[in-house]
């Protein structure tokens, strides 16, 4: 008999399509509405009010959905490494990788100057990449070592954040601005709550609130700036590759969003003591 999709499988499904509607969305008012020059959409246009209101609307739904799933007791602890997350962490590692090293040609080699956001960022993205790595090689294997580890991605987020906060070319209305200091705050809300997951101090609602949001808030920002660089990189603080970053974020959240869905509760991870070792099948 067909197993029917659990209703964390189907909240992956309805995030994965809001996304990509919300990205659609966003390109077609890019397109038609924004003020390249100043970054911001034309005075008198409602479609642009009306847009940033639903993706408000969006995202408390799905909270709210994600807790009253949470509440049916689908899973109470991470769920497994599953070959989703292991392709998501693998683009998360190359990417970060690419940063690192397109940060340190420009610094050492063209000898351009550099910021204390750009040297901090290049040092946090390391010990990120080993995060990533070792969730291929032991599948939380190692939970305290991970849960310390899942620090560095949330260190990076905050940098970034705090980059493009200060970041003077760009006016405080911008709302490409606005939207990506609110997707770096859901990235470090999840990682956050991924590592007190991992070491079981995190509940069930706050995770999938997380994973659900930050997925939204995420390819809302990143993917319409990868696909038009020349309307939305307007700031010092924009980077082609940082983008890139965050969009390979998405993905690795999407895929433990799936992983939960997918896996059947004796499946995951099971609730152990954060310093001993637990592998998964």
């Amino acid at each position: 008999m067909k197993r029917k999709p659990s209703p964390i499988m189907l909240l992956f499904c309805a995030v994965l399509i809001l996304s990509l509607l919300s990205v659609g969305i966003r390109i077609l008012l890019t397109m038609n509405y924004l003020d390249a020059h100043y970054g911001v959409y034309r005075s008198g246009e409602i479609l642009p009010t009306v847009y940033h209101i639903a993706l408000f609307a969006i995202v408390i739904a799905v909270v709210a959905a994600a807790i009253l799933i949470s509440k049916r007791g689908s899973f109470d602890a991470p769920p497994p490494v599953g070959d989703f997350t292991i392709f998501a962490s693998c683009i998360s590692a190359f990417m970060l990788a690419a940063s690192t090293l397109l940060s340190l040609y420009y610094i050492l080699i063209r000898r351009q100057p550099a910021s204390i956001y750009d040297w901090l960022m290049t040092i946090t993205s390391i010990p990120a990449i080993i995060f990533f790595l070792s969730l291929i090689k032991t599948k939380l294997n190692s939970r305290a070592t991970l849960a310390f580890m899942s620090f560095f991605p949330i260190v990076w987020c905050a940098v970034l954040l705090i980059r493009v906060y200060f970041d003077t070319s760009l006016l405080i209305t911008n709302p490409h601005k606005t939207l990506h200091q609110l997707a770096l705050l859901a990235a470090m809300v999840y990682f956050l709550n991924e590592s007190r997951f991992l070491l079981s101090k995190s509940s069930r609602p706050l995770f999938l609130a997380a994973s659900t949001t930050a997925p939204i808030l995420l390819l809302s920002s990143s993917l319409p700036a990868l696909i038009q660089p020349d309307l939305l990189l307007i700031g010092s603080s924009d980077s082609y590759i940082d983008y890139a970053v965050e969009c390979a974020l998405a993905v690795f959240i999407l895929s433990r969003l799936f992983c939960a869905g997918a896996s059947r509760p004796e499946n995951a991870v099971k609730d152990i003591p954060a310093d001993t070792d637990a592998s998964i099948e």
